[in-house]
């Protein structure tokens, strides 16, 4: 019997080894995009990777729109919830991500319920679990803990993932069904399937470009994209992972240690990547002038660790090294002349 998964979002980087994930464990994949100008480019991608093309479907749907989603649902095992707005920059309105994350997470549960669908594996972030709060250099997050949304300085992007997920939670809570697992992971890197990349993925490009010749003193939690997909479907898989949280990280890194990787990975390259660490009143200054500044300036200076024992021992992610990650991302951009 056809077990199918519906993946939402599959345009996008972490969906998209998500997909590969399932197509190699021997599921059907749906895949959710916004329009199907794609379509062909996504076929031969997983065709290009060894994968049966009647095995991978898409669909159209909207995630601010009912329409379409029973029909999707139908049939399936599971849903890998992943689609959810990641911009660059820092809108104005700190509300203004909200109503598609959180709308979207309670529409697909909510159809998925009423499908009977017995699982459903949601992609929030550690930004709902570690913005908005004070905390000692040494704190080590887990998936415990939880962004706070009161906070005056929280960013648009935490507050959108962190009311999102709450409100998947309550409403499992409330209405029962479908099963419920959250992934929460770091800043994402590694290797890439094809020419899509990351919002995380994209700063790392723009240090190559030479766009940065200094950089704010932050700290990332950092992981390899071929762990977050593995621990997305080993979730799926198993009922340990039935009603929890899962924070993904191989360890934090700051912003400068980043840049030093790469170069010491890459000395070909070492005059465009960054080399200083700016001052935080230097970014204070800066942030006055651009709105992607503005964004990250509650976050300059501020250090903290991350604990990932929970999926390395329910899950079985032995994670990739931050390192390792960050060099498959580099050589991917470079392979495919994206720098």
């Amino acid at each position: 019997m056809t077990k199918t998964v519906l993946v939402t979002g599959v345009t996008g980087f972490i969906a998209g080894h998500v997909v590969h994930e399932l197509l190699s464990r021997g599921y059907t994949v749906r895949g959710t995009v916004r329009s199907m100008a794609k379509a062909e480019k996504l076929k031969a991608l997983y065709a290009s990777l060894g994968h049966n093309p009647s095995n991978f479907e898409l669909v159209a749907l909207d995630l601010e729109s009912d329409e379409g989603w029973a029909a999707a649902m139908a049939d399936c095992i599971a849903v890998q919830h992943i689609a959810s707005p990641f911009p660059m920059e820092e809108p104005d309105d700190k509300m203004a991500l909200v109503p598609a994350a959180k709308g979207g997470a309670l529409r697909v549960l909510n159809h998925a319920r009423n499908a009977g669908v017995p699982k459903v594996v949601l992609t929030s972030s550690t930004v709902s679990i570690t913005n908005g709060v004070k905390n000692t250099p040494d704190y080590v997050f887990t998936e415990a803990d939880w962004s706070n949304t009161d906070a005056d300085d929280i960013r648009a992007y935490a507050l959108s993932k962190t009311l999102a997920e709450k409100a998947a939670w309550d409403d499992v809570e409330k209405h029962g069904g479908p099963i419920l697992t959250v992934m929460n992971p770091s800043f994402v890197v590694g290797p890439l399937l094809d020419d899509t990349i990351s919002t995380s993925g994209t700063l790392i490009k723009q240090f190559f470009d030479g766009k940065f010749p200094a950089v704010p003193e932050l700290c990332f939690g950092i992981v390899d994209v071929r762990d977050v997909a593995k621990a997305h479907v080993n979730a799926m898989e198993r009922d340990v992972a039935n009603g929890k949280r899962y924070l993904l990280s191989a360890g934090t890194m700051k912003m400068i240690d980043i840049a030093e990787t790469l170069r010491q990975a890459f000395p070909e390259r070492g005059k465009k990547l960054p080399k200083f660490q700016s001052p935080a009143w230097l970014v204070r200054i800066l942030s006055v002038f651009n709105k992607s500044v503005k964004g990250i300036l509650p976050e300059v200076g501020r250090m903290y660790q991350v604990d990932g024992t929970r999926a390395r021992e329910e899950l079985d992610i032995d994670f990739i090294t931050r390192k390792d990650a960050l060099i498959a991302l580099g050589n991917s951009l470079i392979e495919r002349k994206m720098v």
